[in-house]
């Protein structure tokens, strides 16, 4: 079952590299903690899934390419229908 939730992960980011947003919203909960906090600061924020999609199709349309890597993920919490995940991601974005 973990290696279900890597590709799950690594289906999320190729998506967004995509721009593929029905993808995007198909991998994701309703409900996500995003946590940029090793980026701004602050603390992560839990917020539907579908706000956190509208920020990257507001953001990532204004670059070039973008490229995001992902690993190692770890899985904390899993079942059937969900699960919990980790990963740090390194992002490119590149503009002309």
């Amino acid at each position: 079952m973990h290696a279900a939730n890597t590709i799950v992960v690594a289906t999320l980011l190729l998506a967004v590299d995509n721009l593929d947003w029905p993808t995007v919203e198909r991998t994701l909960a309703p409900e996500v903690v995003a946590d940029y906090t090793l980026l701004w600061g602050g603390e992560p924020e839990r917020l539907p899934s579908t706000e956190l999609v509208s920020r990257w199709q507001r953001l990532l349309p204004g670059f070039d390419a973008t490229q995001h890597l992902i690993g190692p993920v770890v899985v904390t919490r899993a079942d059937e229908h969900s699960a919990t995940c980790a990963t740090a991601v390194r992002a490119y974005h590149r503009t002309s």
